[in-house]
């Protein structure tokens, strides 16, 4: 009996390690987006009065169909690219998808996209 109190001791010893060890290395939600959202009123603006603008965000997925149709039913904004790396350099088998702000709810939305796995950044766009 002392035995299998002993190995059961061990074994939840080893899952809470487990746990520790995987919160230590998947970055939460909140790290992946790379932008002060801080700075944006509850319609998703920043900037005076007289001439608010939203913020253009990008990330990269794989380039899998079902990623891309999740990303977008999230992200009714959001636009997927096939063959541009954008500034975030997306690799050749990854999809660029570039999102706005300016939308209802644009932080649930944006901590919707960084709770997905295969989502590691989010960061600001910018155009010339």
């Amino acid at each position: 009996m002392k035995l299998l109190t002993l190995w059961t001791l061990l074994f939840t010893l080893l899952l809470s390690g487990c746990s520790y060890l995987n919160s230590f290395w998947v970055s939460s939600p909140q790290k992946k987006i790379e932008f002060q959202l801080d700075q944006l009123d509850t319609d998703g603006l920043y900037g005076p009065e007289d001439g608010k603008r939203s913020v253009s965000y990008e990330f990269c997925i794989p380039g899998v169909v079902e990623y891309a149709q999740q990303v977008m039913s999230i992200d009714q904004t959001a636009i997927i690219y096939k063959d541009s790396p954008g500034r975030i350099q997306c690799k050749k088998y990854e999809y660029l998808v570039i999102g706005e702000t300016s939308q209802p709810d644009f932080k649930t939305t944006l901590h919707n996209l960084a709770t997905l796995d295969y989502v590691t950044r989010i960061v600001e766009a910018h155009f010339e």
